[in-house]
């Protein structure tokens, strides 16, 4: 199995590259760890506005969210191991460097898929494909090469098979555009439907890792997360519908109230021009003025 997951392509980085390499790139995988995916993810969800300047919800973060749910429902249902071979040994490390990383360098747990590629490839794409930057082929071209140095970081630590970066790249652009295609082609909100797909996910993780605790924690952060916001939701339009029954009813009071006023001008001019007939002042002439000058009352 691990011929077939491409055994000799790692070696061969191995034997071309120097153990500090791996040094180096203990910090460029940096920028596939979760941590930092749910940072860009978090940034991006604040910066997306829609055509009237509002924000459009954390859906970005449940896009990449989702994503990390796929991506344990899969690793649990292949179970399949990391190379034993690395190109520095935590104990080949400079001592000074040795905590730093055996924690940022090294990888426990099934490798099947890559969980850097795929989240990488899945946070960088959507970012090419939503943020309003550049051209849309330079955030393309932006995107594949950060996904790019994250995979080839993940060989040269020797964490994963070649196999492994090439299932979690086409993973990760297919679960992204099924998703974006979803989003465009719905009426419900984005943020409902990408909440909705990784509380879906994360049950699938759920079940496919037999219960485990990270999985049903997931699984109750996405569907918590789920409720509170459509129910959030449903307040503000109900909210907006009270507004605009306010609104309404200030616009018919304010209609009745101008109706009235004309009115009650209108039978004082009368009965003030009646007054002044009956007591000889034609000079006053009130209703005569009110009734004919260039103020509208309709």
């Amino acid at each position: 199995m691990s011929l077939v997951r491409g055994t000799t392509v790692l070696e061969g980085i191995h034997d071309i590259l120097p153990e500090w390499a791996a040094l180096c790139m203990a910090v460029v995988t940096q920028l596939g760890d979760v941590w930092f995916l749910l940072l860009v993810a978090i940034g991006a969800s604040w910066a997306l506005e829609d055509e009237r300047g509002r924000k459009q919800g954390p859906w970005p973060l449940a896009v990449v969210v989702g994503g990390l749910a796929l991506l344990s429902a899969l690793k649990y249902a292949f179970a399949m191991p990391r190379p034993e071979t690395v190109l520095m040994p935590v104990e080949n490390a400079p001592e000074a460097l040795r905590p730093w990383y055996s924690n940022l360098g090294t990888a426990a747990g099934y490798g099947f898929p890559s969980g850097h590629a795929l989240g990488s490839t899945v946070t960088f794409g959507l970012l090419a494909a939503v943020l309003d930057v550049g051209t849309r082929r330079q955030r393309i071209a932006v995107a594949a090469a950060i996904v790019g140095l994250v995979s080839f970081s993940r060989l040269v630590l020797g964490v994963h098979y070649p196999i492994d970066i090439v299932a979690g790249v086409l993973v990760g652009l297919a679960y992204l555009g099924a998703t974006l295609w979803l989003v465009e082609r719905t009426s419900v909100d984005r943020t409902t439907v990408t909440l909705a797909i990784a509380s879906g996910l994360a049950l699938v993780a759920a079940v496919v890792s037999d219960g485990s605790g990270s999985m049903l924690q997931l699984l109750a952060l996405t569907a918590g997360a789920l409720v509170v916001w459509v129910v959030r939701n449903r307040r503000e339009e109900t909210r907006s519908d009270r507004r605009v029954r306010v609104a309404r009813a200030k616009i018919r009071g304010s209609v009745v109230a101008a109706v009235a006023v004309v009115a009650v001008v209108a039978v004082g001019a009368i009965l003030l021009d009646y007054v002044a007939t009956r007591s000889g002042l034609f000079g006053l002439g009130v209703a005569p003025s009110l009734l004919s000058s260039d103020v509208s009352f309709a």
